[in-house]
């Protein structure tokens, strides 16, 4: 079975990602670990054992508490997006399940050290956790079999600004040191959720759609849809429709099922860490050979194009539905 750690910043879209991976048969997530990125770390880390306590279960994985903030300056905040507790602020009662005392560098790097299986990590928020433990074990951190990240904007989708997108922009430092790292990545872009050619891209949830998740009648249902309020209502003012963008569960498709790729390509990225304002920015680059320093000599990435649309929802649906 394979093995995942995910790395969270755990607001809405992140919990519906945890949601669907803890309910994948096919799967074993070994750790949740917790980063400040759309929310204050301590509120990253509530919703992210509210999540779980949602799934229910005995065999869940434990949370670690990560760094509080970027590499370099302050933490970026999306309250607006995801509503002040992260969670559409619903006004969800305190978790049951508790952090580990244990801190989430440490734990990435004892789990990935021990696993005597391969083990990939999927990164939902700003790669600081990722990008110190690198740096303290980059021989620990070799053993990754791939990283995939969502992250990154290639097509001038990106937010807060255009250029660059909240995750990478949030510690583009930090995102610099994984890209160059040398492990396999898979970054999965906003625009991925965020728009589409044709139907068969299209990722969004539409209202019926999202209406056909709450009929599931469970409570896990229900909350996957309803802690994303702040973002539908987000939606419906400066987009004037109705559509649910979920970004984070697209990279956990993505990863989880690769099938549901429909086109990517493989590639260097670079992250602007200039100060410009192309700041954050993820820069693809598919020569053979590059020639930018400390990148390696062929290509190590790969940036997702469009996912198959329908099949993604089936998933997102299927799993919900255990």
């Amino acid at each position: 079975m394979a093995k995942y750690i995910i790395d969270t910043d755990t607001a809405s879209d992140d919990a519906v990602a945890l949601a669907m991976a803890l309910k994948d048969p096919s799967c074993k997530v070994a750790a949740i670990t917790v980063v400040a990125g759309n929310v204050p770390l301590q509120t990253a880390v509530r919703n992210a054992l509210i999540t779980l306590d949602m799934v229910g279960g005995d065999d869940l994985p434990p949370v670690y508490v990560g760094a509080e903030k970027p590499l370099i300056g302050q933490r970026l905040d999306a309250s607006h997006i995801h509503g002040q507790d992260g969670l559409g602020d619903i006004g969800y009662p305190d978790p049951v399940h508790q952090p580990e005392k244990e801190g989430a560098v440490q734990a990435m790097l004892r789990i990935i050290d021990t696993c005597d299986e391969d083990i990939e990590l999927i990164t939902l928020g700003p790669l600081t956790n990722v990008a110190i433990a690198i740096t303290l074990e980059p021989a620990i951190m070799k053993k990754l079999r791939r990283i995939t990240v969502m992250g990154g904007s290639q097509l001038g989708y990106g937010s807060p600004r255009g250029v660059s997108e909240f995750n990478i922009l949030s510690d583009p430092e930090a995102a610099q040191i994984v890209c160059r790292f040398g492990v396999p990545i898979t970054m999965v872009p906003l625009e991925v959720c965020k728009r589409a050619a044709s139907p068969d891209d299209d990722c969004r949830l539409s209202a019926a759609e999202m209406a056909a998740i709450k009929d599931i009648g469970t409570d896990l249902a229900r909350f996957c849809i309803d802690c994303n309020k702040t973002l539908i209502d987000y939606n419906k003012k400066a987009y004037k429709n109705e559509v649910l963008g979920l970004a984070d569960p697209t990279a956990v498709a993505a990863a989880l099922r690769p099938g549901l790729i429909k086109e990517s390509f493989a590639c260097n990225i670079q992250v602007d860490t200039s100060g410009s304002r192309t700041h954050g920015q993820t820069n693809a680059t598919r020569l053979k050979k590059t020639i930018m320093e400390g990148m390696a000599e062929h290509l190590t990435h790969m940036v997702v194009k469009t996912m198959d649309g329908p099949g993604f929802k089936t998933y997102l649906y299927d799993m919900l539905k255990r």
